[in-house]
């Protein structure tokens, strides 16, 4: 680290940290121990915290919405992608530097980060630096991953359909996504130049992984200033079950009926309103007008495998 680095840590460390917690992420007794260790390397580092857990969604904004406001400059928040996505809407992205402790199913987000995915090593990485990553806006709503249409949001409606221990099983639910699944005719504007495709899957993706581990987009970067367009063409579904394998390891672009594009500004268009997955979350229909916005989160924590 270097003294401009140094140095910018040491102002935004003048204030303290707010700590938000899930409530429903983990059982009581891991949220204890979870504090305990919050309590260790807070105070090894010498740095002022709060921590709340709030009742509600609404409670989570309001919280969001007004750190600054209420004396802290840094806010971490503990909990999955669904978290994450909603701590980023409404946050002050100059005066707020944001963390995140991965405590969540997924954690897709933080899995750029190229280090461990615990706690210990993520509250050693909150104090280890910050880092500016890339911010991409569907329709209004920021987003940290990926927004996408086609297989993606079908898969989540499909997972809220889903009870029982394989609900969380994202392999189990693009299967059972894959008998409902129909070709989309979309025109696609990107950074514009129109394309006219049928497919199954259009993803803007600003991170490389989606559904646990998937590697959606295994050449994305959080502070390339682009997106990583993948446009996955109407296939045979015996295909495309074949090839769900691949995206684990992110050769699935090499499909022929794949193909990628790096973009700033992306526009969706399709023949009928189709709903959007965005960082996991089900969200407002086509058309999309997707945007990146370059270096606008302050990141605590470093990126350990150029991200």
């Amino acid at each position: 680290m270097n003294h401009a680095e140094l140095v910018s840590l040491a102002i935004i460390s003048l204030m303290p940290t707010l700590i938000l917690i899930n409530p429903t992420a983990r059982k009581k007794r891991y949220k204890t121990a979870l504090q305990k260790l919050i309590e260790d390397k807070f105070g090894r580092a010498g740095e002022s915290y709060e921590i709340v857990e709030p009742l509600n969604v609404e409670e989570w904004g309001e919280h969001v919405r007004s750190v600054y406001k209420n004396g802290f400059d840094k806010l971490l928040v503990a909990g999955g992608d669904g978290t994450v996505h909603l701590s980023i809407q409404g946050l002050d992205y100059e005066k707020v530097a944001f963390g995140i402790l991965p405590i969540g199913s997924g954690n897709d987000i933080y899995r750029a980060f190229g280090i461990p995915m615990n706690p210990e090593t993520a509250l050693d990485n909150f104090f280890a630096g910050e880092e500016k990553v890339d911010i991409g806006e569907a329709n209004g709503h920021f987003f940290l991953n990926t927004v996408g249409i086609g297989l993606d949001s079908w898969t989540i409606i499909v997972k809220e359909k889903t009870t029982g221990m394989l609900s969380g099983n994202y392999v189990f639910l693009f299967l059972k996504t894959i008998g409902m699944l129909k070709g989309l005719d979309c025109e696609i504007e990107i950074d514009g130049h129109t394309i006219c495709r049928n497919v199954y899957w259009v993803i803007a993706a600003n991170n490389r992984f989606i559904g646990g581990g998937m590697k959606i987009a295994p050449d994305a970067d959080l502070q390339d200033g682009l997106f990583d367009v993948i446009i996955i063409g109407k296939t045979s579904k015996l295909d495309l079950v074949c090839r769900i394998p691949h995206i684990f390891k992110g050769i699935h672009i090499n499909h022929p009926k794949a193909e990628v594009f790096r973009a700033e500004h992306v526009v969706i268009k399709c023949a009928e309103d189709i709903p959007c997955a965005l960082d996991g979350e089900l969200n407002g229909p086509t058309p999309l007008d997707i945007r990146m916005h370059h270096g606008k989160l302050r990141l605590r924590g470093k990126l350990m495998s150029g991200s």
